[in-house]
């Protein structure tokens, strides 16, 4: 996750997923979109318009959620 947004923050240490979760914020959604396609082509992805949150709710930055196994 990234409070700042920045998706390279939030990917940071993620490597080989099977599947990911986006949550990014309306003004970055579509870049973030296409930034995550180029860091994991090939990898099924489902992103929206929405909060994530660790300690406090993050409202303009990004959430990711990985799966590693069990995706078919």
């Amino acid at each position: 996750m990234s409070q700042k947004g920045d998706l390279k923050e939030a990917v940071k240490g993620l490597k080989n997923p099977q599947m990911i979760l986006l949550m990014s914020n309306e003004g970055q959604f579509e870049a973030h979109v296409r930034k995550l396609e180029e860091l994991y082509p090939g990898v099924p992805s489902i992103g929206c318009i929405g909060m994530s949150y660790d300690t406090r709710v993050v409202e303009k930055g990004v959430g990711l959620v990985a799966f590693y196994d069990g995706v078919s």
